[in-house]
């Protein structure tokens, strides 16, 4: 089926969609093909009711005005919205945004991993967030799954559907527990991402969360702490990270009120 445009560009005139490529907690991400054979994928909201319609309609303007803002190769790009009018698709209705195709799969299949396959991509995106947060935004869902790789192997973050300007009300129905601090803040806070990278780049190293899926529901294994990370001979600065993210994981004021430079310094120095 054919999805009408919103925007001027030309190219989203005469989408058309195809199967599914995945679901997320909030939304149903479709395939999509323009007339000139280009491949896409569109984002549409999971519909509840007409008050979730109209509040789910509101997200995806927000997200889409958050990806329009920012210019980084390791954030996804979006294109802009269309419309499909109801019952013209089972799987599909409303407003859907137009995004590129990503086919490279998850970070999840890089935990555990060799750090010399890891740790360039955890670099990337720890470079991606650092960009957000002077760009005055949180992404406020950082997780493997929310990182797809391109077909060239360069990772990208999607799902902003969290997101939030830094000093921002915060919604706290959302995000991942395992990624989430203890303490969450009532305003968005770049504390938030430092935290969810600790734990990402934990995962990544152990093959492993630091703390179980989880976390708020296990305080002793807070208390008790968290497998150290195991050094890698030959690989030269890890021992630097791994303190960076114990401090992180361990919240301590002065690791998470310094951003993510010590973080960013410390993955690409390793060598």
């Amino acid at each position: 089926m054919r999805a009408n445009d919103t925007t001027s560009d030309r190219f989203l005139k005469g989408l058309t969609l195809g199967g599914p490529l995945g679901r997320g907690g909030m939304s149903r991400i479709r395939e999509a093909a323009s007339a000139d054979g280009r491949r896409f994928a569109v984002k549409f909201p999971d519909l509840d009711g007409r008050a979730g319609r109209a509040a789910s309609r509101a997200l995806l303007h927000r997200e889409f005005g958050y990806l329009s803002e920012i210019s980084q190769p390791n954030v996804v790009k979006a294109f802009g919205l269309v419309r499909v009018p109801d019952g013209r698709d089972e799987l599909a209705s409303g407003l859907g945004m137009v995004m590129e195709y990503l086919d490279g799969g998850d970070l999840v299949s890089l935990a555990g991993g060799p750090p010399r396959i890891w740790v360039p991509v955890a670099a990337r995106i720890v470079r991606a967030v650092d960009h957000l947060h002077r760009s005055g935004i949180v992404h406020r869902d950082l997780k493997p799954r929310n990182i797809l790789m391109r077909s060239g192997g360069m990772p990208c973050l999607i799902d902003f559907a969290m997101a939030a300007r830094i000093g921002g009300k915060a919604p706290t129905d959302g995000g991942t527990a395992a990624y989430l601090r203890r303490k969450p803040e009532r305003y968005a806070d770049a504390a938030e991402d430092i935290y969810a990278l600790a734990v990402l780049v934990h995962e990544l190293w152990a093959g492993d969360l630091p703390f179980g899926r989880f976390p708020r529901l296990a305080h002793g294994e807070r208390r008790r702490g968290f497998p150290a990370l195991r050094p890698v001979p030959g690989m030269r600065g890890l021992s630097v990270v791994a303190e960076v993210v114990t401090d992180i994981l361990n919240e301590r004021d002065a690791a998470l009120s310094k951003g993510v430079g010590p973080l960013r310094h410390a993955l690409e120095s390793v060598g």
